[in-house]
């Protein structure tokens, strides 16, 4: 082979070697620039808590800038002296204002909202009314709520009262309180969370947030868990305000979420009020560590043994557990507390390092503040709640043996005298 012809072949494989090289670095960076969030937030305010919609819709707008990395549409559906009533589907855009100015893409008819089919459409719908191809989504479900319980039993909270005014006290239902008008009478609809866990199983959201009181349950993050990343809640009452949506929508749109930092800025606004309103906590959950958090809890249930649980019994006081609603009714306990009670009555230290272990892989982060509303102290609180079924309890002990925590976490071994 000739030098010229040597030379010319080194050019040629250069120059080869260079598109490609300059080819995969632009498709890698396309992919980068293409890589877009979808966030919906479902609001339904068809209740006590339109007027406070409405504020965190502006927040929305002012937290969230033009160049976020993806898509935000919130489903509102509103009371019925508002106007509009009917529910409709805006996309946020930027805005500074004190007016709500994103475009509504679609309206619907009235509507039961807390129907999981309707919050399944409205996923479709907001989805199409997009050309673009997102890389994950978020799910934010923002509304009325107390955990798993059924339809028909309730938590007290004041999450509808303004607490600079003349408050007036409600009570609130599973998750999701829609007004319902049906011919002479007026029903309340609610969501029912293995209901919502069908729905959501068809999706693997990069998180699901709840904006509504007392949704930190291990029960519901276990319905829950084959269909998100992370799981971010709080386990007492969430306060009129909600979350602070002009600092966490910008954090909801980062390629890599950080629920931690998601859970520490709402815990920081709340910790920096004033009074009452410095009340607050919050719990962010690794889904997938939830099985193996089940399947240690199983083992210890394995070796507790029958558990009875009343405010008289010499093996568990339910009073000397830490409680999150502010009556004490005796339906959310706080779960790492009763594992570490459990663990060391029965003796078994390399059992209770396995527990911790799990826990700590399991809530990746929980912050408090010393109590709720002045009232409730959370000195035990460590973010995330469970029912302890027994006799004193509210009468939905037949409904909980149907959640998938139930036989999951062995609780069917030990709590065996109940309704």
């Amino acid at each position: 082979m000739t030098s010229r012809k040597k030379i010319y072949l080194k050019i040629v494989f250069s120059i080869s070697f260079i598109l490609i090289f300059t080819s995969c670095k632009n498709e890698l960076e396309t992919l980068k620039i293409t890589k877009s969030r979808f966030v919906l937030v479902y609001m339904i305010a068809d209740n006590d808590l339109d007027y406070f919609a409405i504020q965190n819709i502006n927040d929305m707008e002012l937290g969230f800038k033009a160049n976020e990395n993806g898509d935000l549409f919130v489903y509102i559906d509103r009371a019925s002296n508002t106007l509009p009533s009917h529910p409709y589907l805006l996309k946020i855009s930027h805005d500074t204002t004190n007016v709500v100015t994103s475009k509504i893409v679609q309206t619907y008819p009235e509507q039961n909202s807390s129907d999981a089919n309707i919050l399944k459409k409205v996923l479709s719908d907001a989805l199409l009314a997009s050309d673009k191809t997102y890389s994950s989504m978020g799910l934010v479900l923002w509304s009325h709520g107390s955990a798993w319980l059924p339809s028909g039993t309730s938590l007290y909270s004041n999450r509808g009262d303004i607490f600079d005014s003349v408050s007036q006290s409600n009570r609130q239902k599973s998750f999701g309180l829609d007004f319902q008008t049906q011919s002479k009478y007026a029903v309340n609809e609610e969501m029912d969370i293995k209901s919502l866990a069908e729905v959501l199983d068809n999706y693997k959201f990069e998180f699901i947030l709840f904006d509504a009181c007392f949704m930190a349950s291990v029960e519901v993050a276990y319905e829950l868990r084959n269909s998100n990343k992370y799981f971010i809640a709080s386990p007492i009452e969430v306060l009129s305000s909600g979350f602070p949506y002009n600092i966490i929508v910008p954090q909801l749109f980062k390629d890599e979420l950080d629920p931690k930092s998601i859970a520490q800025s709402y815990y920081n606004y709340y910790s920096n009020q004033k009074g009452i309103l410095n009340s607050g906590a919050v719990c962010a959950i690794n889904s997938s560590e939830l099985n193996e958090l089940a399947r240690v809890v199983n083992e210890l249930c394995s070796k507790s043994g029958t558990v009875q649980i009343d405010r008289l019994s010499n093996t568990l006081n339910i009073d000397s557990i830490q409680q999150y609603d502010r009556l004490k009714v005796g339906v959310l306990f706080d779960l790492k507390q009763f594992l570490g009670i459990e663990s060391s009555a029965i003796g078994d230290e390399v059992l209770k390092t396995s527990i911790g272990g799990i826990w700590d892989k399991t809530i990746i982060a929980e912050y408090h503040t010393s109590n709720v509303l002045g009232t409730l102290s959370l000195k035990n609180c460590n973010g995330l709640s469970t029912f302890l079924p027994h006799k004193t309890s509210i009468n939905v002990n037949n409904y909980y043996k149907t959640l998938s925590w139930y036989k999951a976490s062995g609780y069917n071994k030990v709590f065996l005298d109940i309704y």
